[in-house]
């Protein structure tokens, strides 16, 4: 008998696939590394739909058992296999500590279904039944612990997740409770199967998700994030909106090229960001133009920080010999105020900024034509 639930498994993990040959953000290790998490995959639904074929067998012998016990293990083999390239795949730029743990946690989850070909430690068959040992289900739920702690752990610090973003990481981690919860309480083997295959599939959407949301030149979240992200803080009473205009980016595209203007806003980016980040997210939501939003009342605060930076003159090293040259604005939101009125006065406090700098440097900043008033 074809059981479907595979066949559903592997069309998930295909088409995962798929997806994952035509991102273009990801670098090829890292793909080649998902990748591979997925074959793991599909080699287990395999692997389950041959063990089926077997247990279809009405007269069973010592040898039938002993091959559903081996194809079994294999099953629960590729299990931390998997796992580890789900696991593995954002952490290439950790330290190497946090990478030995990955593998020697790995290796205990892999240690155990090849010890219970020899010895009955997680299960064992007979006449076709397999029985369950108390062990099977501490491996089980203690695999459960590690895979969503470090899930949430390793994509969560590595990429730039947001809202929604970690949403649909709760989702994956959600899945794989549920197919625990059948294996544990009820043997539903291959609900727990496509809910791996599922998991699989979300984690990539996820990761898909957030670079969509990403600006490839500055790695700030864009314009749409930014939308979506004002959007949500229609109720907070507390939001303080910063609208910067970055100076001089044509000169840096006319007289160095593109790539220099690029890198350009790369370090006035995120020297910016750097500094703000504990206060709330920077966004860029123009050519030049980048809104940061807090949820917090601390206009003075970033008055102090900004002026700080705009009086350094540079960005951090680390980013770029750059100079730090931008007008702002900054607006409260008031009482009852709709947030984008708050972004709308913060834009017309950046312009009076823009002005005043126009008249103490008027040729500096007149040549700069990438600033229309508007």
């Amino acid at each position: 008998m074809i059981l479907f639930s595979d066949i559903i498994g592997l069309v998930i993990v295909f088409y995962t696939w798929l997806r994952l040959y035509d991102n273009h953000h990801m670098d090829r290790r890292s793909k080649l590394i998902y990748a591979i998490s997925g074959f793991w995959l599909a080699v287990l639904l395999i692997l389950d739909q041959i063990w089926q074929l077997i247990f279809e067998k009405k007269n069973f012998t010592d040898f039938d058992n002993t091959a559903l016990n081996v194809i079994t293990c294999m099953i629960y083999l590729m299990i931390p296999l998997a796992m580890a390239g789900m696991l593995i795949m954002p952490t290439l730029k950790t330290v190497f500590v946090e990478k030995i743990f990955d593998i020697i946690f790995v290796l205990i989850f892999m240690a155990l279904p090849i010890v219970n070909i020899w010895k009955p430690i997680l299960f064992c068959h007979f006449n076709g039944d397999i029985s369950y040992t108390l062990t099977h289900d501490v491996y089980v739920a203690f695999e459960l612990l590690v895979f969503m702690f470090f899930i949430r752990q390793y994509y969560s610090r590595t990429f730039p997740f947001d809202f929604s973003d970690n949403a649909m990481l709760a989702f994956a981690q959600i899945l794989v409770v549920i197919g625990v919860v059948a294996n544990i309480g009820y043997n539903e083997l291959l609900v727990t199967w496509n809910c791996l295959s599922l998991c699989y599939l979300l984690l990539l959407l996820a990761i898909e998700q957030m670079f969509a949301k990403l600006d490839s030149v500055t790695k700030l979240h864009n314009r749409d994030a930014y939308v979506k992200y004002i959007f949500r803080l229609k109720r907070k009473a507390d939001v303080t909106v910063v609208m910067f205009d970055l100076n001089r980016l044509k000169h840096f595209n006319d007289t160095y090229g593109h790539s220099a203007g690029d890198a350009y806003l790369m370090a006035f980016a995120q020297t910016t960001s750097k500094r703000l980040k504990k206060y709330g997210e920077l966004f860029r939501v123009g050519g030049d133009e980048f809104c940061f939003v807090s949820t917090l009342a601390n206009t003075e605060t970033l008055k102090t920080i900004l002026d700080k930076l705009r009086e350094e003159n540079k960005c951090d090293e680390e980013f770029g010999d750059y100079p730090v040259d931008f007008a702002y604005g900054i607006a409260e939101r008031t009482t009852g105020e709709n947030v984008f009125a708050t972004v709308e006065r913060a834009d017309e406090n950046m312009y009076r900024d823009k002005d005043e700098q126009r008249k103490n440097r008027p040729d500096e900043i007149d040549a700069d034509r990438s600033y229309v008033r508007r």
